[in-house]
């Protein structure tokens, strides 16, 4: 249900974006998501359409970019995506002591506005 509050914070911030810059409209938001972000994109996607009505931003679309996780081993520094829903071991070396470097990331990248 976090999705909600999220989908709002998109929204403000987009909507106060919009009429600094001089526009009335938003045309499109993407944002970007990670896989390891415990965000559900579809979840995003339906709360954001549901609160947008009657705002600058009634007619737009949201774009998730999602991006996929990337571990590192700590024993061997092989740089691997992680197989089969976030199994953890370094393919080069068999190791678990990995750390997850890309996959929590949940910003905005573009708003397009008229």
């Amino acid at each position: 249900m976090h999705e909600l509050y999220i989908a709002q914070s998109i929204l403000d911030s987009a909507v106060s974006h919009c009429l600094e810059s001089g526009c009335n409209r938003i045309e499109s938001v993407t944002i970007q998501v990670g896989l390891a972000s415990g965000v559900m994109s579809e979840a995003l996607n339906f709360a954001f359409d549901a609160i947008k009505a009657g705002t600058i931003a009634e007619t737009a679309s949201l774009i998730t970019e999602k991006v996929a996780p990337e571990c590192v081993c700590k024993n061997c520094a092989q740089i691997f995506e992680p197989t089969d829903s976030f199994i953890l071991i370094c393919p080069e070396c068999q190791s678990t002591d990995v750390s997850i470097t890309k996959g929590f990331e949940l910003q905005m990248l573009c708003l397009e506005a008229i």
